[in-house]
């Protein structure tokens, strides 16, 4: 699937670049001791980097018209969270008050671990989740402050290096967690 505009490439070749460059952001900025704020030059950079990510993988993966999911991504009130992610929600619905699909980009830019997530405000454990910090982490997607712990909110996670990033198979994956989210969704409002 060509993309328009781009001769050579591939929605996935597109998405994969993507990718990549929000995990070399997502070290830089982990090294930073200073957060990014969302109206600063390299702000409003980072948001457009992750805006058009969203939406490469929107297309990726809602490949029919009127859907009900919706594909969003950080950008914080003031300042920009220091771990990066994109999450695919029912339309409307609050990232941190429902059951969504994200991917979270490893603070050291090692990679992203993606997956449902249980709600980060309403419902915590709901939903048996994979503890991941009881062994050492090739990816870490914990933030400083318990709003962005993420390593062990996933239900089922997944993980992929930078250097294995698997666009079709994470495409894959993605549709396959996302056919997952009404089922999660009804379990949650018991």
């Amino acid at each position: 699937m060509k993309i328009k505009g781009e001769k050579s490439q591939t929605l996935e070749e597109k998405l994969k670049i993507q990718l990549r460059k929000i995990c070399r952001y997502a070290k830089e900025y982990n090294e930073m001791s200073t957060p990014i704020r969302s109206s600063s030059m390299e702000g409003v950079e980072l948001i457009g980097l992750l805006q058009r990510t969203s939406q490469s993988l929107n297309k990726a993966v809602c490949d029919y018209e009127n859907s009900k999911i919706e594909t969003i991504f950080c950008k914080g009130h003031s300042n920009i969270p220091k771990i990066l992610w994109l999450a695919i929600v029912e339309r409307g619905a609050i990232v941190s008050m429902n059951i969504s699909t994200v991917i979270c980009f490893g603070k050291n830019g090692e990679g992203i671990v993606y997956g449902n997530m249980e709600p980060t405000r309403f419902g915590v454990g709901i939903h048996d989740t994979v503890t991941r910090t009881d062994k050492p982490l090739k990816i870490d997607v914990d933030g400083s402050k318990a709003e962005n712990k993420y390593n062990d909110k996933f239900i089922n996670p997944k993980e992929m290096t930078y250097e294995e990033l698997d666009i079709s198979k994470l495409i894959f994956d993605i549709k396959n967690l996302v056919n997952e989210l009404p089922y999660l969704k009804l379990n949650q409002e018991l």
